[in-house]
């Protein structure tokens, strides 16, 4: 349930439109999310919305986390390919998309 709930509690968030006090919703509402679940959808959907603030540095951070936790859980690639798009980084976006592909293909 925990997962459900922070799912709906960040994509709440994310379909929010693009105002100062919207995108502050956002981040409350994935910071939430955050602490409902301990699930790398929550997690990567905070950094999304990190990047997509302007907040890289809290994004790539949170890249950190979740390629860390990679090594003894499963993170999708294809979230992972979300942030480095929205944080301008092309190539690592593509590399990840590439992951992502074959996670899916196997």
């Amino acid at each position: 349930m925990k997962v459900t709930q922070s799912r709906s509690i960040l994509s709440g968030g994310l379909r929010r439109g693009k105002t100062g006090f919207q995108l502050a919703e956002a981040v409350s509402k994935a910071e939430k999310a955050r602490q409902l679940s301990d699930s790398p959808f929550a997690l990567a959907g905070l950094a999304l919305i990190y990047a997509k603030t302007g907040e890289r540095d809290r994004g790539r951070g949170i890249l950190q986390e979740l390629a860390e936790l990679s090594r003894h859980r499963y993170v999708c690639g294809y979230s992972v390919d979300l942030i480095h798009a929205a944080l301008g980084e092309k190539e690592q976006a593509l590399d990840w998309l590439e992951k992502a592909y074959g996670e899916r293909s196997d």
